[in-house]
């Protein structure tokens, strides 16, 4: 075995090495000991051949990120810190157009596609006030170019912002099946409303029944690195948004610690009142004024509607989306218990998460918080994604 001399430093590391900002780390920092952990993990893949099989493997590269995972965590609760958060320009990049921002309320809303996001966009829009957005705020947020995103600040101010209490940050979860189930309906059985169904635009099929479409969801999703977009089989972090995992939205992997509030798409109307009210702007945005947006109500050609636009009914009090759910759909009749059981299983991290957080579709709204203390659990997702379908 060989050993560093007296007062040297370990292979692959410089005693002058300094960081981005000038410093240099202090003796025995967490970042040289990280980058002790990951020079020793690269030797370790150069002798991958005479290390063994994929267990050697796992043994030799997971182990020693664990412990130094563990070895972190416990000083951290050692010395009573707060964990901060912190954003990176990829991060937000990521993120891209699913977080919205509303500085005046201090508000920031992490859109889930097939959960309530175009309702909630529009709210976003209303907030702005009627003299800058002129009523537009009904018609359909998803193609405008003046969204107020998060993805358009600064990596320091959004920090800022993820980690001071006096921010709402909030994000509605619906049940993995249902939305999977919602997300066919919408985008493939019923897609030629948006040109071409997704069958076509994404799979080059000319039809693909529910089936074929949980064969290609709960397919083994490639564990080469970095993901790409193409890799449109299983789930992974690049997988369509309007089925991909639920926590791997808006980094909620990281950052869902920050939510203080986490609603329920099956009580969407109870906390969605719960949300405005606790920032005190029920009354003005949310109890009165959604009706059917502007471009229906012409359509129908219904004066008295025309006339009680100002006034309508409460947020999510109807649901006027063009792809809801109606009765002739039957949505019972897509599931049988076999591909009931595969989604599940192919979603377990987010009914994983759901529990980690004490989080109840039928139940009242938490928070996030736990999910720093539980996520650890995960640690194989986490700390080594080669072994595992993050």
């Amino acid at each position: 075995m060989i050993r560093n001399a007296p007062g040297t430093t370990p292979r692959g590391l410089s005693r002058d090495r300094i960081d981005d900002d000038g410093s240099r780390p202090p003796p025995g920092s967490a970042r040289i000991q990280l980058a002790f952990v990951q020079r020793r993990d690269h030797d370790l893949l150069a002798t991958q051949d005479r290390a063994g099989p994929t267990v050697s493997r796992v043994f030799y590269l997971v182990l020693p990120r664990w412990c130094f995972f563990v070895a972190a965590h416990a000083k951290t609760k050692e010395k009573n810190l707060d964990v901060r958060l912190e954003y990176r320009r990829v991060e937000l990049k990521y993120a891209s157009h699913h977080m919205f921002v509303n500085r005046e309320h201090k508000l920031l809303y992490c859109a889930v596609p097939k959960v309530a996001c175009t309702e909630f966009m529009r709210l976003f829009f209303r907030l702005q006030g009627k003299n800058k957005d002129r009523g537009r705020w009904r018609g359909d947020p998803h193609f405008r170019s003046d969204k107020p995103l998060f993805s358009g600040i600064d990596p320091e101010e959004a920090t800022q912002i993820i980690n001071d209490p006096e921010w709402t940050k909030f994000v509605f979860f619906r049940d993995p099946a249902e939305r999977l189930l919602s997300a066919y309906i919408d985008k493939f059985e019923k897609g030629a409303r948006y040109g071409h169904s997704y069958s076509v635009r994404l799979y080059k099929r000319k039809h693909m029944n529910f089936s074929d479409f949980v064969d290609v969801v709960t397919a083994p999703s490639k564990i080469t690195a970095p993901r790409k977009r193409s890799d449109l089989s299983g789930l992974h972090a690049w997988t369509n948004p309007h089925w991909r995992n639920q926590r791997f939205m808006c980094n909620l992997e990281k950052f869902l610690p920050a939510y203080n509030f986490v609603g329920s798409f099956s009580k969407l109307r109870e906390h969605a009142e719960l949300l405005l009210r606790a920032k005190g702007i029920w009354d003005e945005y949310g109890a009165s004024g959604w009706t059917p947006t502007q471009h229906n109500v012409r359509r129908k050609r219904n004066k008295n509607a025309i006339n009680n636009l100002s006034e309508g009914t409460a947020m999510f009090a109807q649901n006027h989306a063009w792809h809801r759910a109606r009765p002739q759909d039957k949505r019972h009749d897509y599931w049988t218990q076999d591909l009931l059981a595969r989604v599940k299983a192919a979603y377990k991290l987010d009914y994983d998460m759901f529990d980690a957080i004490g989080f109840r579709l039928d139940g009242p709204p938490t928070r996030g918080a736990s999910w720093a203390q539980n996520k650890s659990r995960h640690f194989l997702c986490l700390m080594a994604p080669e072994f595992a379908p993050c």
